[in-house]
């Protein structure tokens, strides 16, 4: 049951299947419940409001009054009617689970929460809860220091949750709450704070490598899938297959919210078929929307973005992929220039002064269309990549050899030195970066030297010279 939803229920015995009633349809104080046959009737309906902690008033919907206790007994066989609402203990109910202890006994406050900023979100950690009756956590944030706040996250049982939804470059503060077996809800850990830059950077990454998630660190993961999921081979690691025929995903909504410039890049693997099909379509409905489909009516690729339907398209268009072979695929947009590149060449270009800020798309598909009569995609999608800037020329070629461009603020490495080898690592995301080396001084030029292999991963094990008595490293791009 949702704190502040109200929805109606029907209250059903276990053993027996008939449903609480109120008696010959009473509005009285006094009306007995009682059991029934299921009859659907509006006295076998009752809704919920939350008071606190777990505890809500159950309210019938024919009368309006309240589940009540006679005469607030805590006897074995008290009778149980409806009244007019008190606000007294006898008249809060707690649903739980089978097998719960009862038991009102709040567990301890959450520690240790540490709230860090992303560009376009926040990730929370604190200590794990160790009462062996814990059941989850619930975060709260709010806009203000100290209250009100809302539920961003229920049911986690991790001690670490990714806000994506703090994506704008203002303060969000935050609460977070143990809750056990029996739903007995802590106070409030301290509140934390953190404020997201909005800046450029990488809004989602989809390797996808066995899975659809997103590795970008702002859990933009899908939110609906379509169809089996099952990745063969792709350019690099493994794809995404779908099939043309039940396959599609839904990425999360808001993910271009306020976005006015951007990139998409994506590798794209097509089988043919009927034209219009979706590589992508972000949009709300058949009038507010942008896609990118491998041919068009006219048998060219096609990237089109409207808020007035098809007669209000702003379009690029370029050469169809060849049908069963590999082609990358990017569109950015900078100020309101359009460009289209594949396989890491400047394809097309042309004006495009519509934003996705101006229709904050929240239907996010791949492989499917707005349009209910086009189409899915048929083919193989891997490395999509999301970003909101346009990336350069040169960036774009890079991430065509999936080297994809840092994120814009700096970043340090560690290293473990174990007998002659030492081991350099350094953040996910700075994949595409090389490792440079230096055995003469920091500042020589023209004495820095690509370690082999590093663009394409995040940790170098490399032989060092210990007779030597500096040796230096650094990433450099591009």
């Amino acid at each position: 049951m949702d704190e502040g939803i109200q929805s109606y229920h029907a209250i059903t015995a276990a053993h027996s299947g008939k449903s609480a009633d109120v008696n010959a349809f009473s509005y009285s104080d006094g009306g007995n419940v009682q059991q029934w046959e299921n009859l659907q009737g509006l006295n076998q309906h009752w809704f919920f409001e939350y008071v606190s902690n777990g505890w809500f008033y159950i309210r019938s919907r024919w009368s309006g009054k309240y589940l009540d206790v006679a005469a607030a007994s805590t006897a074995n066989g008290a009778n149980i009617f409806q009244w007019v609402g008190n606000g007294q203990m006898n008249q809060q109910w707690r649903l739980l689970p089978v097998g719960a202890a009862i038991e009102f006994v709040a567990p301890d406050a959450p520690t240790g929460v540490v709230a860090t900023s992303n560009a376009l979100s926040v990730q929370l950690n604190w200590n794990a809860n160790t009462e062996p009756d814990f059941a989850t956590y619930t975060v709260l944030r709010g806009t203000n220091s100290g209250s009100p706040y809302e539920i961003v996250a229920r049911g986690l049982t991790h001690n670490a949750f990714t806000d994506k939804s703090a994506n704008r470059p203002r303060t969000y503060h935050y609460v977070v709450k143990a809750v056990d077996r029996s739903l007995n809800t802590s106070t409030n850990s301290t509140q934390v704070s953190a404020t997201p830059s909005a800046g450029p950077t990488l809004v989602s990454r989809y390797t996808f490598d066995g899975n659809l998630n997103d590795s970008s660190g702002n859990a933009n993961h899908p939110i609906a899938t379509a169809g089996s999921m099952i990745f063969p081979g792709g350019k690099y690691g493994s794809a995404y297959e779908l099939n043309g025929t039940s396959r599609y995903t839904m990425l999360p909504a808001n993910m271009l919210a306020s976005v006015t410039n951007f990139t998409i890049a994506v590798w794209v693997n097509w089988d043919g078929g009927a034209a219009f099909q979706r590589i992508f379509d972000f949009g709300n409905d058949t009038t507010q929307y942008m896609f990118l489909t491998p041919a068009s009516s006219s048998g060219t690729m096609r990237f089109s973005i409207t808020t007035s339907g098809p007669g209000g398209e702003q379009t690029l268009r370029t050469a169809a992929p060849p049908i069963g072979n590999w082609m990358h695929v990017a569109i950015t947009r900078n100020g309101n220039m359009g460009l289209l590149y594949t396989n890491g060449v400047l394809a097309t270009n042309g004006a495009i002064t519509i934003a996705p800020a101006s229709f904050n798309p929240a239907l996010n598909y791949l492989g499917e269309s707005q349009f209910e009569a086009d189409p899915l995609f048929d083919g193989r999608l891997d490395e999509l990549f999301i970003y909101n800037y346009a990336l350069t020329v040169t960036e774009i070629s890079h991430l065509a050899t999936n080297q994809p461009p840092p994120p814009t603020v700096s970043t340090s490495m560690s290293t473990v030195r174990s007998g002659n080898t030492v081991t350099i690592s350094w953040p996910l995301d700075y994949v595409g970066t090389r490792l440079e080396s230096n055995s003469v001084n920091i500042a020589a030029p023209g004495m820095w030297f690509t370690v082999p292999g590093s663009p394409s991963t995040n940790r170098m094990s490399i032989p060092i010279d210990l007779s030597r008595t500096n040796v230096f490293f650094r990433l450099a791009y591009p």
